[in-house]
């Protein structure tokens, strides 16, 4: 079993959040087509859900645990994002993609969750999920950093 630090599991949790609801479209479960599944996603109904966030003896900027309140509707993948599906979805869409700082000891290898990735390259990443799933693109930009 993997041995993530507190910071490394919010991360992946956050950027799961972000990376997965990708819409700015009604995302209700009435809106929501039955059998969509993009790429083999396994998505579950999170609007109106809560969750624990944060580390009783992790580092400043995690403490305390506390109870987070999704408000919006929404849909979420069961898995991560894989250091793999972002690093290919990135090359195959964006030419001036650098790979972000993965490293020891929160993991790294191709079906290690995605971590440390800014909020702006998180669009990125579900843009170029929407161009390879077929969908609508939700951000614009004009420069990857």
């Amino acid at each position: 079993m993997l041995n993530y630090k507190p910071m490394a599991v919010m991360l992946v949790v956050m950027a799961s959040l972000i990376l997965v609801s990708c819409s700015d479209d009604d995302d209700s479960p009435e809106n929501t087509p039955q059998g969509f599944n993009p790429a083999g996603m396994v998505l579950i109904h999170a609007g109106n859900q809560s969750f624990q966030m944060g580390s009783a003896d992790g580092l400043a900027d995690e403490q305390p645990i506390h109870t987070v309140q999704l408000s919006h509707d929404f849909w979420i993948d069961t898995v991560e994002v894989t250091q793999a599906d972002y690093d290919s979805l990135m090359n195959r869409y964006y030419a001036g993609y650098d790979q972000p700082s993965w490293h020891e000891p929160y993991g790294v290898g191709t079906g290690y969750p995605a971590y440390s990735v800014y909020w702006g390259d998180a669009a990125l990443y579900c843009n170029a999920r929407s161009k390879r799933d077929g969908l609508d693109t939700v951000y614009t930009y004009t420069t990857i950093d």
